[in-house]
């Protein structure tokens, strides 16, 4: 999913863990490059 957004909230981080779980895939990241310093988060299950 490819978008930019003000900042990574709790509804982000439940659709990559839900991707995770539909994927069987156990680490994913979450990058805005909305700002010219890159926000990113790491979450695994």
């Amino acid at each position: 999913d490819t978008k930019t957004i003000e900042r990574i909230t709790d509804h982000e981080k439940g659709q990559i863990l839900n991707y995770l779980k539909i994927t069987g895939l156990r680490v994913g990241l979450i990058l805005n490059f909305k700002y010219a310093k890159l926000q990113w988060e790491r979450l695994a299950l």
